[in-house]
């Protein structure tokens, strides 16, 4: 796999982490008056959420661009809802009131905003940081492809477009760089409601990258075309 055939991969998956960035939160639960119907349903919800958690986690452990930092930061966040969820799972085991398992519902509904806005967070995070390591790894594409196509204007071939495209490259990657610096950060600390609109210049900033990326491809196929003919 080439260089620009694998910053096309990482900003592929990065993009598709910036999307979709909110997950709905369901339908609010009931209240029946059968002790262990009511207890099962809560206890399903909890469920439901730690699963949602475990594959949290294994996003956050599988991704390979994070910052130690950042994945450090995004481990605890999982793994702070997970204790939380769990505890509550015991309590609602040990209720023995309608009335008291009608409070657990009522914490587990109360805490919906900061469990919804975990995912869209995870996916943030990682997509600022890959993109962030793909316009570092897009920078030196750029300086190695500096030197080729001055030799190629030293030996006579029209490099007007690839010096275009090169001009493209770097004005994506410092657009995207700009936009990203202090992101991933700034999703981490945030309030629920806050990591959508951060995730949106997360997402422009990717934009960013797929001119880049675009940009370097035309530069690539430029040099190889002319390394052929002068081969």
């Amino acid at each position: 796999m080439t260089n620009i055939t694998r910053l096309v991969v990482q900003a592929a998956v990065a993009g598709g982490l910036a999307a979709a960035l909110i997950v709905p939160a369901g339908p609010a639960l009931a209240a029946p008056d059968n002790l262990d119907k009511h207890r099962a349903q809560v206890t399903e919800r909890i469920d439901e959420r730690l699963e949602s958690l475990g594959r949290s986690a294994r996003q956050v452990a599988d991704a390979k661009h994070l910052t130690h930092r950042h994945k450090a930061a995004l481990t605890a966040l999982v793994s702070h809802e997970r204790t939380l969820l769990t505890r509550l799972r015991a309590r609602v085991a040990a209720e023995r009131t309608n009335r008291g398992l009608r409070a657990a519902a009522a914490d587990l509904v109360e805490r919906r905003d900061a469990f919804s806005a975990v995912r869209p967070r995870i996916r943030a995070v990682i997509a600022a940081d890959t993109d962030t390591a793909t316009a570092a790894s897009l920078m030196e594409v750029r300086g190695r492809f500096v030197g080729r196509v001055a030799n190629a204007t030293a030996a006579g071939a029209n490099t007007r477009a690839a010096e275009g495209q090169l001009r493209t490259l770097r004005i994506s990657v410092t657009r995207a760089q700009r936009l990203l610096a202090g992101k991933a950060d700034a999703v981490i600390a945030a309030a629920p409601a806050a990591v959508e609109r951060i995730a949106r210049v997360i997402t422009t900033a990717h934009e960013h990258i797929r001119q880049a990326l675009t940009a370097a491809r035309g530069v690539r196929e430029f040099l190889e075309a002319h390394e052929r003919r002068r081969g």
